[in-house]
């Protein structure tokens, strides 16, 4: 496995546990993050050929938490 293909999983596990400790559903992360439904599912079930920095600025700002947090950048080093 590339090192992008872990970076996609890692975001979406991310993601998905940010989410899912918030207690938010894809829908109200759609709300909140101004993203597609659609978007959100690829991102967070690492289906997305290219994840743009902007989506995930957006979906750590909607979870209240920081970049770093989603792409957790040290454990790729």
């Amino acid at each position: 496995m590339s090192k992008s293909e872990k970076l996609k999983l890692m975001i979406a596990e991310n993601v998905r546990k940010h989410r899912n400790a918030k207690g938010i559903s894809h829908e109200e992360l759609k709300e909140l993050s101004g993203l597609s439904f659609g978007k959100i599912i690829n991102i967070e079930t690492g289906n997305l050929e290219n994840v743009a920095i902007e989506d995930i600025e957006a979906i750590a700002e909607a979870l209240d938490v920081t970049i770093d947090d989603i792409i957790k950048v040290d454990e790729y080093k």
